[in-house]
């Protein structure tokens, strides 16, 4: 499982949580994953 905190304009805006992937491997500590959402959060919802 991974969690990562959604980031715009300088506030976390929500989370997600991601519990399997799946090839069964783990998930890397990179928050990619909220790095792009923050950016469609900061473009599409402020």
């Amino acid at each position: 499982m991974m969690g990562v905190p959604i980031w715009a304009h300088g506030d976390v805006r929500g989370s997600i949580y991601v519990t399997g992937r799946r090839d069964g491997q783990p998930f890397d500590d990179e928050p990619a994953l909220g790095g792009h959402a923050g950016r469609i959060v900061e473009a599409h919802w402020y």
